[in-house]
């Protein structure tokens, strides 16, 4: 979801890959009827605090909590990024792609679901939960299935919604390492390498970490708010190899 000239951020693909797998509560979704019943909860949730949802940029409340996640999730697929999720990102298959199902479900868009179906045939996908692929596809037939109605109506009130609160939310872009701006990224991280890890053992933690906040890549490879973990996990390292994901 991108409106004008909203505020943007750019997040790295490790980054988004780590966020919704935190975020997205896949063992639910892959429960029967998990799909309906989240959401009919949201739908619900919506119905009552509606009209805080404009001005969510400055006030937030608890109960739409997870609305705001599945909107900040939504927002960072693009058909390139729903394929590396569904083919190709680390952990458990059937789990990503449960929760690439759900996103592509609640974004209502096209391309993707093109793509969703696309990939699907590249699966057994027996142990995916079937009701969020139901409601893809028949989605994409023109809601066919008089079964799914409740289901439809609860997902229009979430989609409409979501366009609401996209209005007044951060454009999110996520930059892969294939693209042209992270080939950019990656090449001058590979040539401060050395330095950060002369400062890191010369110097210790905080004077690498103090210099490589000065970076043009430090965005792109910094796994949390504070920096802890990129400087604790991937630069003790006191050997001549660089970093796995780098």
């Amino acid at each position: 979801m991108f409106f004008g000239d909203r505020p943007s951020v750019r997040i790295s693909e490790a980054h988004a890959v780590k966020y919704l797998a935190r975020a997205i509560p896949y063992l639910i979704l892959r429960r029967r009827k998990g799909v309906s019943h989240t959401l009919r909860a949201l739908s619900e949730a919506i119905s009552i605090y509606a009209d805080f949802i404009p001005h969510a940029d400055k006030i937030k409340v608890e109960p739409l909590d997870e609305f705001y996640t599945y909107e900040t999730a939504v927002s960072l697929i693009d058909p390139e990024f729903l394929e590396y999720l569904m083919v190709k990102a680390p952990g458990n298959r059937i789990s990503w792609q449960t929760i690439s199902a759900w996103l592509v479900l609640l974004s209502g868009r096209a391309v993707l679901f093109r793509v969703f179906e696309q990939c699907l045939s590249k699966f057994d996908v027996s142990e995916i939960n079937e009701e969020a692929i139901e409601l893809i596809l028949d989605e994409g037939r023109g809601r066919t299935i008089e079964a799914n109605g409740d289901a439809y109506e609860h997902l229009d009130a979430v989609r409409e919604a979501m366009a609401k609160l996209a209005l007044v939310t951060t454009e999110r872009k996520v930059v892969r390492p294939t693209s042209r701006e992270g080939k950019k990224i990656v090449k001058a991280f590979k040539k401060d390498y050395p330095v950060f890890k002369s400062l890191y053992q010369e110097k210790g933690a905080a004077a690498a970490s103090g210099w490589a906040r000065t970076r043009s890549w430090y965005w792109y490879y910094t796994a949390s708010d504070d920096l802890t973990y990129w400087t604790n996990a991937q630069a003790k390292s006191v050997d001549e190899s660089e970093p796995d994901w780098a």
